[in-house]
């Protein structure tokens, strides 16, 4: 596992070693109705998505996987930025990230 950042972006690679993914299984991949895997997968591209981010097949081989999944980076409340993320301050040193889901307008904390 490696975490990459950006000012906009945080990046999650993992890698397994597994026997790799068929190409007829990368058609479906990340679907929910598919017989050659879990639901693990769709979970994670919906979460993704819903947070303005993505998931990917990087690369597959005899050796293994690579998947990636990007998301935005939450910014300071008050600055621009994409999404309804943002931080929050709360008089101590740690800072506390909230995330509006502007689908049913919860507040994660």
């Amino acid at each position: 596992m490696d975490v990459e950042t950006t000012p906009e972006t945080a990046t999650v690679t993992v890698a397994d070693n597994g026997p790799g993914i068929s190409a007829d299984t990368r058609a479906t991949l990340f679907e929910r109705k598919s017989q050659h895997h879990g639901l693990g997968l769709y979970l994670s591209r919906i979460l993704a998505n819903r947070y303005g981010g993505r998931i990917e097949l990087v690369e597959t081989g005899p050796d293994g996987s690579v998947f990636a999944v990007t998301l935005q980076r939450a910014t300071p409340e008050g600055e621009s930025g994409d999404g309804a993320a943002g931080r929050e301050e709360t008089g101590t040193e740690r800072d506390t990230v909230r995330n509006t889901d502007t689908d049913s307008g919860t507040t994660i904390r």
